[in-house]
């Protein structure tokens, strides 16, 4: 047992030097964290965890409205807290800078490999549970969002460990592993909210077994017990913010019609025609005996649940779901599909199929997203801007991306700016940009309001995406014009946008003269709404 542990931790190790390796080739340490658009927001989040316990656990609503105000991309409600429990926990020991937080994501991700390497070694040996382990690194998706502060990587862990538990529970009827298996899926649950797709592996998985006494079983119900009891309650209090950043309405055909080919396509790009012509192969001809198919049952209850689950709830048609269930595909591909040859054989399949695997699909994507994080060190740096304004002009990633890179450049002292969002305070719209409206009438409404709010420096992004220039974006830039007596434009900073760099990419402006802190401002007036109810 003692040598079973070290070769664990050994291989834990191995995966965990590859996943730092592939991020410092990547250049994710040092990049913005902008390449999604919720990874800011997932990041500031954390930060704002870590600090409500730094501080000594303030009045938590008030200290919430209050970081908002400051670093205005906290979703809280948006998502679940586990996540941000995870990120603080971790901001503690080891601060929350970009390094830190991909270096997080790197240990989930070595995990995530680590525990499909024990789960394919107990049924193939070391050496092909060790290329099922590289198999899953290898993935483009799992490189890209084992680089990203977002949810995916966390989840998939989470959820492989569920449904690998569900599979034991299924094979050996032990009470503790289903009750293990509610403990996880309420875990997963409270990270995102695809992972309530793991409510229909249960009946899928024992469908497939055909070990319909398992129902009988009062710890299959008392894990459910367990995920409604620290689960429910959350979704019930939050449904109507989360309904909110859908897609659409409500459920419909011509969604899941469109879901289902999108999907369709997107496993095949997932891993490859190899790996998924693999998974296959193991899900439909697993030569096992009946009493050893529930893990292999249960991975192709989560594949198929999360399907459809995101083919019928219209919360986004996006590819990045797809990496809960890629340990889920190599382990139907290496357990169902090589189980059946004898050791040399599993060795020289496996070795094939990780080779034709990232021979279709591997990749080094590079994580190209810079410029932000400068300018908000730059200007945190200048002693006349503390406690003052700062207003940024961008898309939704790089207005993400400065709130983000202030709040990391403020450090121990947290809310040492107020950071303004140019499409939330010159304009209103929701959480997904519909129903968007302008505020002000005209540029000179602008250029009294930025006097009054006591703006003290702008940055203007001039290469946002097509897609999000707004007319609050040729209002602010006329307003600045408009009174060169109060407004100075320092100069140009480069910035880089998924590996296209701009020279002159940001401008940043300088209020002339002395400008009063914010605090003491009506927040309501200066956001144009009322403040957030968290």
């Amino acid at each position: 047992m003692r040598h079973e542990r070290r070769a664990l931790l050994l291989v834990g190790a191995l995966f965990l030097g590859i996943c730092v390796g592939l991020n410092w080739a990547r250049g994710a340490f040092g990049a913005d964290l902008c390449a999604f658009e919720d990874e800011p927001a997932h990041a500031v989040t954390g930060m704002l965890a870590r600090d409500w316990v730094a501080q000594g656990f303030p009045a938590p609503l008030a200290f919430a409205r209050d970081y908002y105000l400051h670093y205005p991309k906290v979703a809280l409600g948006q998502w679940p807290p586990l996540f941000y429990v995870l990120q603080g926990s971790w901001g503690l020991l080891f601060g929350s800078s970009s390094a830190s937080l991909i270096l997080l994501l790197s240990l989930c991700s070595a995990l995530s490999a680590t525990l499909l390497f024990a789960a394919v070694e107990r049924d193939l040996g070391k050496g092909p549970a060790f290329l099922a382990g590289l198999t899953l690194l290898g993935l483009p998706l799992v490189q890209i969002f084992g680089a990203s502060v977002m949810t995916e990587i966390p989840l998939a862990l989470l959820c492989t460990a569920a449904f690998l538990a569900l599979g034991r529970f299924l094979d050996q009827g032990r009470t503790r592993d289903a009750l293990l298996f509610g403990v996880l899926a309420a875990a997963a649950s409270l990270t995102k909210g695809n992972a309530l797709a793991l409510a229909g592996v249960p009946p899928l998985a024992i469908g497939f077994t055909g070990r319909w006494e398992r129902w009988r079983r009062g710890g299959l119900w008392a894990g459910a017990g367990i995920v409604a009891l620290l689960a429910g309650p959350w979704y019930l209090a939050t449904l109507h913010i989360t309904a909110g950043s859908w897609v659409g309405p409500e459920p419909s055909l011509a969604y899941t019609g469109k879901a289902l080919w999108f999907y369709a396509r997107a496993l095949v790009h997932l891993g490859g025609f190899v790996l998924l012509g693999a998974a296959l192969v193991g899900a439909l001809a697993p030569r096992r005996p009946r009493q050893e198919r529930g893990a292999l049952a249960c991975a192709a209850a989560w594949i198929l649940s999360l399907l459809a689950l995101q083919s019928v709830v219209p919360s986004s048609i996006e590819e990045r779901h797809l990496v809960l269930i890629a340990p889920a595909l190599i382990y139907l591909a290496w357990v169902g599909g090589l189980s059946r040859f004898g050791v040399r054989g599993r060795w020289t399949l496996a070795l094939l199929l990780l080779s034709l695997v990232l021979i279709e699909r591997g990749s080094l994507p590079a994580k190209g997203w810079r410029g932000f994080d400068a300018v908000a060190r730059e200007l945190v740096a200048q002693p006349e801007l503390d406690g003052r304004a700062l207003l940024v002009l961008s898309d939704v990633s790089g207005e993400g991306a400065l709130v983000a890179a202030v709040a990391q450049a403020d450090g121990r002292q947290r809310m040492g700016h107020l950071v303004l969002r140019a499409s939330k305070v010159l304009a209103h719209s929701d959480w997904m940009g519909r129903g968007y409206q302008l505020r002000f009438a005209e540029a000179t409404q602008v250029a009294d309001w930025l006097e009054e709010a006591r703006v003290a420096a702008v940055v203007v992004d001039r290469v946002p995406k097509p897609s999000q220039r707004f007319a609050h974006h040729d209002e602010l830039l006329e307003a600045l014009e408009l009174h060169p007596e109060r407004w100075v434009r320092v100069g140009t900073r480069p910035v880089t946008k998924n590996g296209v760099r701009s020279e002159e990419g940001l401008v940043l402006w300088r209020r002339r003269g002395s400008v009063p802190p914010a605090g003491g401002l009506d927040m309501r007036w200066v956001l144009g709404r009322e403040l957030p109810g968290f």
